[in-house]
């Protein structure tokens, strides 16, 4: 009777398995490894700010929160010869009263001990919940906080998304590889890594802040993507309001004096906010604030006149502008600092002149031709 031939025993490692999971690992390795090509410059910032509030922090006297209008409009080393004290500015883009709830929280567990603390809280992120900037937190949160956040914002989903970003590279940064993707097709260079080379630069040499050079195309037009900033309607979020109070209650429990900083926006946008009632409903939400936490002053710069050449858009102040502002809000600290009388919980910025430093202001385009004259290298 014949033998049937045997089969060959199957291995029992699915190698199909093993090598597509090798080579899933070795992609996110890759994107995890590169962050100049697949960081956006916003999230950049809050991974720095993170880190800054732990390290950098501790070592200063006054501290700087808020959005990019506080960024980019106040200048610590403009601040500093003034004050005579050392300042950082921990503000970041789209940075929230829960952003700057959670940095300030950060920079006191890691050792610092402000003297004051100057904080803008944007009327438009004061209506936005924690959602509409998901994919940032994870660089600025721990999984604890992120958790917190979630529980008080109710929102499981908020959760889970951010920590499948943070664990999975590709998640995180899909839409910076599909832009790489299709900049390779059409064979041109988004030059990722130069711009973030820039912001990095930028923000080590400006002590967290970021200086932006005049910008000669902006003329006061503002288009259909800036009237956020005067809506029909101002509903503030409750998370967003909650997160703020926290702030001035951290501050309050650690003795810290709070400068509220309302800072300029470009003149036809302070039109349309007075118009529509904005800017009287923002002044009784202060107040309200003001009567709840005796050691907030405010520093109110709308009505200073700020004019268009000294911006770059309808909310950024430009190199000039932020020199101005950053050189009345330090004398006015330096007063309620050391004060010898009794002071105004609510003050107006004098009216706009071109004030000249005694630093020199690096802006972006000086960055950028700094690291073309070093070929590229920056310290993150």
């Amino acid at each position: 009777m014949s033998q049937q031939p045997q089969r060959g025993r199957r291995s029992q490692i699915p190698w199909g398995l093993v090598g597509m999971l090798g080579l899933v690992l070795a992609v996110e390795h890759f994107i995890a490894s590169h962050p100049l090509d697949f960081e956006m410059s916003d999230m950049g910032d809050w991974s720095r700010a993170a880190r800054a509030a732990r390290k950098l922090a501790p070592k200063c006297e006054i501290l700087c929160f808020g959005d990019s209008m506080t960024k980019l409009g106040i200048q610590p080393r403009v601040l500093e010869p003034h004050l005579g004290r050392k300042v950082y500015n921990l503000a970041v883009a789209s940075g929230s009263s829960t952003t700057s709830y959670y940095l300030l929280r950060r920079a006191l567990d890691a050792g610092a001990r402000p003297r004051a603390v100057l904080v803008d809280f944007h009327p438009h992120l004061l209506e936005m919940g924690p959602q509409w900037i998901r994919p940032y937190w994870r660089e600025l949160l721990t999984t604890r906080e992120c958790l917190e956040l979630a529980l008080a914002a109710r929102d499981a989903h908020l959760f889970a998304s951010t920590m499948t970003e943070r664990i999975v590279p590709s998640a995180r940064c899909r839409f910076e590889i599909r832009a790489n993707i299709l900049a390779a097709l059409r064979d041109e260079d988004l030059r990722r890594p130069l711009r973030m080379l820039v912001y990095w630069r930028n923000w080590n040499r400006n002590s967290g802040a970021y200086v932006a050079a005049k910008n000669p195309e902006y003329r006061g037009q503002g288009g259909w993507e800036f009237a956020y900033l005067y809506p029909d309607r101002w509903p503030l979020n409750p998370v967003s309001m909650s997160y703020a109070r926290r702030f001035l209650q951290l501050a309050a429990e650690h003795g810290i004096q709070v400068f509220w900083l309302i800072p300029p926006f470009a003149p036809e946008v302070e039109i349309r906010r007075a118009e529509k009632g904005l800017s009287e409903q923002f002044d009784r939400l202060v107040r309200s604030m003001q009567a709840e936490f005796p050691n907030i002053v405010v520093l109110d710069a709308r009505q200073s006149g700020y004019d268009t050449p000294v911006f770059v858009d309808p909310i950024h102040l430009d190199r000039q502008g932020a020199a101005t502002l950053s050189a009345e809000v330090a004398e006015i600290l330096a007063q309620y600092l050391d004060p010898s009388h009794s002071l105004p919980r609510w003050v107006k910025l004098p009216p706009y002149r071109d004030r000249s430093t005694e630093v020199a202001l690096e802006d972006g385009w000086d960055s950028l031709y700094a690291l073309q004259a070093k070929d590229g290298k920056v310290r993150r």
